[in-house]
């Protein structure tokens, strides 16, 4: 097991190391630091997965071997200070204006008439930062919200981010898999629901428990969603739980998420040309926001979906938020939301 001073080297001069490194606690749970050289390693099951929005569209996904992993009771040692040399991954970001999202929205309202539909949009807030520590951000994120998945990973081609997302895309359990239908979205001492947040978390219900169906399993759910609190937001939550007999290989989780995503939640309902839709509307690539991520095991394989996060480059941090518009949607509603979820991430950096 390396000494607490080689995780510090690693975590602060990965590209100097030609490392891979990362950092990740789920809900309740210990936190842990992996680390990983740039060589194939086949043979190790434990992996970190990270997933871009839209898969085959340019940025590739990764199935990361933990080849050194730490449960961190002691993250306390870990050096605090800023790190040196990140990987990065030229990406280049824009500020979403007011002005863009709001159009944004017209098109999107336009396009969905008075049928039933939603599609999301998000947004990109880059902010200058002036140094950036991993482990300091992942401390407070993780402090700060306690029931997400809060991770850090710097690695070649990605390159440096950071987040806290609070939606399960699929959870393994014994003999079963569980997956959330998370939207919806209101201030904790803001107005109650309305209809538009109501339908706009039913449309992910409902294709979630179509999607289950069409991969062959008999879906189980809450017949009333519950509200799931993250920071000063509020969401309506459905879990979705499926049974499987003892011979549902690992594989087929791996499938099975690539099925499901991307989910209205993030994506469209319905769901043909999403990718097309979002791409002309947004004008810049989402990357691994809205994609999805976490730690692959045998048995106990857990992923969330990429919400609430940043990119890290060179002296800035690109913010990422989203927001799902129906046709009930205002848009100066929507605009407030999305602003709402980024400070989640920008009270953190800034």
């Amino acid at each position: 097991m390396e000494n607490i001073q080689v995780w510090n080297d690693w975590f602060l001069n990965p590209v100097q190391h030609n490392r891979c490194i990362g950092l990740f606690a789920y809900p309740g749970e210990p936190a842990y630091a992996f680390s990983s050289s740039l060589e194939t390693s086949p043979e190790i099951e434990d992996r970190w997965i990270l997933q871009p929005f839209q898969s085959g569209g340019g940025l590739p996904g990764f199935s990361i071997p933990m080849q050194t992993k730490r449960r961190l009771d002691e993250l306390h040692l870990l050096s605090k200070e800023n790190i040196q040399t990140a990987w990065e991954s030229g990406m280049d970001y824009r500020l979403t204006s007011k002005s863009e999202f709001l159009e944004g929205v017209s098109t999107i309202q336009k396009h969905l008439g008075k049928a039933e539909g939603k599609l999301v949009m998000s947004i990109r807030n880059p902010i200058q930062l002036k140094a950036f520590s991993p482990v300091q951000t992942f401390t407070e994120l993780r402090d700060r919200y306690p029931k997400a998945l809060v991770w850090f990973l710097s690695c070649p081609v990605a390159g440096t981010w950071v987040g806290a997302s609070p939606e399960v895309l699929v959870c393994q359990f014994p003999g079963g898999i569980e997956s959330w239908s998370l939207a919806g979205t209101r201030h904790v001492d803001g107005p109650d629901w309305t209809g538009k947040e109501i339908e706009e978390q039913s449309l992910v219900t409902k294709y979630l428990r179509q999607a289950f169906i069409d991969f062959g399993l008999n879906p189980d759910f809450q017949e009333k969603p519950e509200e799931f609190q993250m920071g000063n937001l509020l969401h309506l939550r459905t879990r979705i739980f499926s049974k499987f007999s003892s011979d549902f290989p690992d594989a087929e989780l791996a499938r099975f998420a690539a099925h499901i995503h991307p989910s209205p939640a993030v994506g469209g309902y319905p769901s043909d040309q999403v990718f097309e839709k979002i791409a002309r509307i947004e004008n810049q690539t989402r990357a691994y926001y809205s994609g999805y991520l976490g730690w692959k095991r045998t048995g106990r394989t857990r992923l969330y979906v990429n919400l609430r996060c940043a990119e890290i480059q060179q002296n800035r941090a690109i913010v990422f938020a989203g927001a799902g518009i129906t046709s009930e949607s205002d848009p100066e509603s929507e605009w407030l939301e999305v602003q709402k979820k980024a400070d989640l991430l920008l009270n953190v950096l800034r």
